[in-house]
């Protein structure tokens, strides 16, 4: 699927995934001469080349990309943020409490693991699906490049953008520190 037209200057763009849920969307706003990228799909070469070749449909060469905003750090989300935080030399954006769980979730998740399979066991998980749970949190390491932002968010900040502004707004529950970003000049 090539990428969509949400708005003029707002493209979605599907990425696969190997799971059950087969994509997620990313997203690409035009901001005067270069763009701000909402998230950036797994660290897989399937997601990594389905990325480029929507880019290059598009004809946005990936250092125009300027911005990248993480609404959370699952690895469907953040996964290729470092790498493409290099390659296009753009500001990596993400939550603060977003990063407080990085290094546990992706550096030392032996421990966090290990924590969790108590947790579990202790409220009455059948022995199965916990170590399914583990299996799958040790899992999520392979599809995440770790870097640290440029820029924290708290929430309720404004971002500019085209001439206008995004407010961010923050939504924990699905993630701590998960945001999501209204363009009110676009109404989207």
């Amino acid at each position: 699927m090539q990428a969509m037209d949400v708005l003029p200057g707002i493209f979605r763009l599907e990425l696969p995934m190997p799971f059950e849920l087969r994509h997620v969307n990313v997203y690409l706003l035009r901001d005067g001469d270069n763009f701000t990228l909402v998230d950036t799909g797994l660290q897989t070469e399937e997601s990594r080349q389905a990325l480029n070749e929507k880019l290059a449909a598009l004809q946005v060469p990936v250092d125009r990309i300027n911005r990248i905003l993480i609404t959370h750090i699952h690895p469907d989300h953040f996964g290729l943020a470092g790498e493409l935080r290099e390659r296009a030399r753009a500001e990596l954006v993400i939550h603060r409490l977003e990063v407080a769980l990085m290094e546990p979730r992706y550096a030392r998740a032996e421990d966090l693991v290990h924590d969790v399979a108590a947790w579990l066991s202790k409220n009455g998980v059948p022995p199965a699906e916990a170590e399914f749970v583990k299996t799958a949190s040790m899992a999520a390491r392979e599809f995440v490049s770790v870097v640290e932002p440029d820029t924290l968010l708290e929430g309720a900040e404004r971002l500019p953008i085209d001439a206008t502004e995004l407010e961010v707004v923050w939504t924990p529950g699905h993630s701590p520190g998960h945001c999501c970003f209204y363009w009110p000049a676009r109404r989207v």
